[in-house]
Order: C-alpha cells, then sequence, then structure tokens
C-alpha cells in the first residue's frame, strides 16, 4: 500500500495536481481501477486524501471495461490495470500515454484467506503482522521437523539437514513473505515424518494420517503430488519393510 500511495504523489506531482494547499482544495484524480484492487485502494484513497488535500475519485470494474472506456473518451487521470494484455491495448490505442506506464504489483500464491477473515475483527495490519508471524513460524518448523525426519542418521546429519533447509536462499525469502512455500514445505515434511520409521515405512495407522498430511499440502500446492507419488511407488513396488525413504 505504501508504494501504491507513493505512485499516487508521483504521478499527481507529475500532473500538476500538487502545487500549493489552496490549489489542491479544488482538483481531484480521477482513477479507474481494477475491482479487485478497491479494498486496498479505497484504504489509500481516505490516506492519499487526508495527507494532500486532493480528493480521489475512484471507479472500478473489470481492466477490459475500463480500457474500452478510456478508448472511448472517458476521462481518467490514473488507469491501474489488473490485466497486463489490456493495458498494453490501451497503450497501443493511444487511450494512454505509455512513457507514464508504472509496473508497481505482481502476482502470488499466497495464503490470504485466513489472514482476510481475521482482518474483519482485528483490522488490517494486525492480520498482516499476525500471517506474517505464522509463515515465519511454519518456516521455523520445518527446520525442526527435517532434522527429525534424518535423526535415525545421527546428529550430525540431522544438523546439516536442518542447517541447509535455514539457510537456503529460496526458503529465506518465502518466510518473508506470504507466499504457500512454507506451509507447502511443513505439510510435506509432516507427511513423512508420520510415514517413515527411520529407514522403514511405518504402520497402517500412521500411513493414514501420513497420507492426510501430504493431501492437505496438495490441497495447498498442488507440487505436492509429486512427494505423494514417491510415497504411492515405494508402498508399490516393495514390502514396507523394505522400502526406504528418498532424499
Amino acid at each position: 500500500m505504501v508504494r501504491l500511495a507513493a505512485a499516487f504523489v508521483a504521478i499527481a506531482t507529475l500532473c500538476g495536481l500538487i502545487s500549493s494547499p489552496a490549489s489542491a482544495q479544488d482538483k481531484n484524480i480521477t482513477i479507474f481501477a481494477a475491482a479487485s484492487m478497491k479494498n486496498a485502494l479505497d484504504e489509500i484513497d481516505n490516506s492519499f486524501t487526508a495527507k494532500t488535500g486532493i480528493k480521489a475519485v475512484a471507479s472500478y470494474a473489470a481492466s477490459s471495461v475500463l480500457a474500452k472506456q478510456i478508448e472511448q473518451g472517458a476521462p481518467a487521470d490514473i488507469f491501474m490495470s489488473a490485466d497486463a494484455d489490456w493495458l498494453n491495448y490501451a497503450a497501443t490505442t493511444k487511450a494512454v500515454n505509455d512513457a507514464t506506464r508504472i509496473n508497481l504489483l505482481g502476482n502470488s500464491i499466497v495464503l490470504i484467506a485466513p489472514a482476510a477473515a481475521l482482518a474483519k475483527v482485528t483490522g488490517t495490519a494486525w492480520a498482516l503482522g499476525v500471517a506474517r508471524l505464522l509463515t515465519v513460524g511454519a518456516d521455523a518448523a520445518c527446520v525442526a521437523l527435517l532434522g527429525l525426519l534424518v535423526r535415525h542418521r545421527g546428529p550430525l546429519a540431522a544438523g546439516v539437514a536442518g542447517g541447509v533447509y535455514a539457510v537456503y536462499p529460496d526458503a529465506l525469502l518465502a518466510s518473508h513473505t506470504f507466499l504457500l512455500e512454507p506451509w507447502l514445505n511443513l505439510c510435506c515434511l509432516i507427511g513423512a515424518l508420520v510415514v517413515f520409521d527411520g529407514d522403514q515405512m511405518a504402520g497402517n495407522r500412521r500411513l493414514v494420517w501420513g497420507g492426510a498430511a501430504f493431501g492437505f499440502a496438495v490441497a495447498v500446492k498442488l507440487w505436492a503430488v509429486i512427494p505423494l507419488a514417491i510415497v504411492a511407488l515405494l508402498l508399490a513396488r516393495w514390502p514396507r519393510r523394505m522400502a526406504r525413504p528418498i532424499a
């Protein structure tokens, strides 16, 4: 949100809307934005208006609809599209000034639904803070689980496995975001820890619980079918007492 607000200030300055307190009171910014941005932009609009005295008037719809409206002459100071193709279309038809184009945000799959539910009670800032702490906790738990998974190989193996995961660049990056990878890893490691008893397969009850953990992992992200398929292959090809985990 800070980045979006900064972009509003920069664009408004370039347009000459921020010059003096007196002139600011007489001018508005008209924003055409994708409907998916409504919640965030409404909050930013209020903050922007409070700080600058310039009223931000937002109109929300699908990016395609807004691009067509601008092409037909609808007045807009800022066009915020959630679809790069439609922004390219608007630039091609000269509906927008391509020289002022800024790529503000990108998309990643994130664990946002629980945070959104919590935000209704605690507010957005607290919900995002809790979600960030939970993600860090999930990633830290992966370090411990990985050590437990290979502990039968000795303290050195457990320490090396946990240490490598703890400093792995992608894991470090994901732990500071709302990405799904820490939760995917957590579910997969829980499943592996339950399914394997040292170098052997566990009993039937543990296999059921392990399958449930892998099922949660698949629900988090489809890539979890790979370790699940490896476990299924081990069960199908070898007797349980002879199956070995694959690192």
